[in-house]
């Protein structure tokens, strides 16, 4: 009885036991809920992984050391492109060495398949990953994603990379995106090193959150030039100095129709300004119908007319 007592509370000893016997052990458990198939398209499903995978890895047994456990296992058969999805977008460039070094038919099967590994490292910006997964797995699947995706959320160095290195490209959401969340770093790469150019979404975007270095730079070196949206949006959006930059240098939006879309009042107060002192709305429009030049308007009558006659009422 005192040997097998001593068994039976030898962890090590045990585990070797059950080694010899079907299923999983109990920290596999958890695992066994995940679909053979990953289909991880939304930042919800990343996460749902993550509350599986990082308890095992942060327990005093897990890491990469745990990994031979997960090997040993059932589990490789079926649900091994989470382990490596997992790894991709969570920075385990431990698990990416540990698969490569011990598991590369496996992993080299993973980046064979449906997932595009490259596009997850370069989405979450995990440019360790992307360069390791770069250098030592062969037939990557990746897409214009990838640099989209980076230029997106501003990582400037992956984009660089993946510019140097890949041949996918990017398409014009690249610098739209870049512009829209304000990385000028990244419009200023794109425009300097790439094709692909961008569309009127990219000044319109960044007028609307309120990105003026940005708008500067594209109305000085680019030609798509913006819709009548963009001070639209910027005045809806409280952004006052943008809808007067677009107003001095851009021909596109309409002062009048600024004011219809609800500004906060200090964006009222500077475009009813500019009505009366800066020579009044220079889009082509009133300009055209006004028959002017400084296009002023003195009187609230006038105003009104003019309002409707520009479409402000569309």
């Amino acid at each position: 009885m005192a040997a097998a007592t001593a068994v039976l509370t030898s962890p090590a000893l045990v585990f070797l036991i059950t080694a010899f016997q079907h299923g999983l052990t109990v920290d596999l458990f958890p695992f066994r809920a995940l679909p053979s198939s990953p289909d991880h398209s939304t930042v919800a499903q990343y996460a749902r992984l993550d509350r599986l995978f990082r308890p095992w890895y942060d327990d005093d047994d897990g890491g990469v050391a745990a990994l031979r456990h997960w090997f040993e296992s059932s589990l490789t058969s079926t649900k091994l492109d989470h382990l490596v999805v997992h790894a991709v977008v969570y920075g385990r460039t431990d698990t990416l060495m540990y698969m490569h070094h011990h598991h590369r038919a496996a992993l080299s099967r993973v980046a064979r398949g449906p997932l595009h590994l490259v596009d997850l490292a370069a989405w979450s910006g995990q440019i360790t990953n992307l360069m390791f997964l770069h250098d030592h797995v062969h037939h990557l699947r990746c897409t214009t994603f990838a640099m989209d995706a980076a230029a997106a959320k501003g990582h400037l160095a992956i984009v660089q990379f993946l510019h140097t290195n890949r041949r996918e490209g990017c398409s014009v959401e690249a610098m739209d995106l870049a512009a829209t969340y304000g990385h000028l770093d990244v419009v200023q790469f794109l425009h300097t090193h790439r094709t692909e150019g961008c569309t009127t979404q990219a000044m319109d975007n960044a007028a609307w959150r309120g990105h003026l270095d940005v708008v500067e730079y594209l109305h000085t070196h680019r030609t798509e030039g913006c819709t009548a949206q963009a001070m639209q949006k910027a005045a809806a959006n409280g952004q006052a100095h943008v809808v007067e930059y677009l107003h001095i240098h851009r021909t596109e939006g309409c002062l009048r129709r600024a004011l219809l879309v609800y500004p906060p009042m200090a964006v009222r107060d500077r475009v009813s300004s500019l009505l009366q002192t800066d020579g009044g709305c220079r889009c082509a429009a009133c300009v055209r119908r006004d028959g002017r030049v400084d296009g002023r308007v003195d009187d609230a009558l006038s105003w009104f007319w003019q309002l409707c006659t520009c479409g402000g009422f569309d």
